[in-house]
């Protein structure tokens, strides 16, 4: 995934501690490139949809391709898919 601009930063890191902190380690100017090899693509578009517009959209195959978002630690997909 590649993160261009200030407000893309804000937006993974108002969700994520984990992500903010790697996202701080980058000055402001530079392109961000996070290797997500290990997620499945649909997982990380059902991310980035709810982190940006809140909507949460999961099913049985797409609880289990978002799982591993625990390790980034998002909440509150988290807590919802997996409480």
């Amino acid at each position: 995934m590649v993160v261009r601009g200030q407000a893309h930063r804000v937006v993974l890191g108002a969700y994520s501690d984990t992500l903010a902190s790697v996202l701080g380690t980058y000055n402001s100017g530079e392109v961000i490139r996070l290797d997500l090899m290990d997620f499945h693509s649909e997982a990380v578009v059902t991310i980035l949809r709810f982190l940006y517009t809140t909507e949460l959209r999961l099913d049985c195959n797409t609880v289990g391709q978002v799982r591993p978002s625990v390790s980034f630690r998002i909440y509150p997909v988290c807590h919802i898919a997996f409480t």
